[in-house]
């Protein structure tokens, strides 16, 4: 997409919060299937549409550090569908992002966060910007977790 310093900025300003680390991975199918199986999402109608969008393609994982940090990014971040989600959301605010192909992902609690992140840390590439910055080149169609 193109937005991951727009985003991070955002992010730092409205959550008053900042990065405590920042990796990429390159998520496969079965990673896929991993990650979205913590919360039961592998099932319904979107999801073929999910696994072919997200395979293969770059993660971008942030963990952002401050006060009530988790609750701070589920309300920033907005609710699901952009329609629906409250002015000044990253949802309703940044014209690419959808259900489908969401721009961010909140865990929906520290322990399922843990969870998460073991199965994007199996597919690190490591924590270097300058191969980010390549992979970030708005090209691709979902470049931020």
């Amino acid at each position: 997409s193109g937005l991951t310093g727009e985003l991070d900025r955002f992010i730092a300003r409205e959550g008053r919060l900042e990065v405590g680390e920042r990796f990429f991975a390159v998520h496969s199918r079965t990673s896929i299937e991993a990650f979205y199986s913590l919360t039961g999402s592998t099932g319904g109608k979107h999801w073929p549409l999910v696994l072919d969008l997200f395979d293969m393609r770059p993660v971008c994982a942030t963990l952002w550090i401050g006060d009530s940090a988790l609750s701070s990014l589920q309300n920033l971040k907005g609710k699901t569908q952009p329609a629906q989600a409250a002015k000044g959301t990253i949802r309703s605010r940044f014209y690419c992002d959808n259900p489908v192909t969401n721009l961010v992902h909140v865990s929906d609690s520290e322990s399922l966060m843990d969870e998460e992140l073991r199965i994007l840390r199996a597919h690190s590439t490591g924590t270097g910007d300058t191969s980010w910055r390549a992979l970030n080149s708005g090209r691709i169609s979902h470049s931020s977790f």
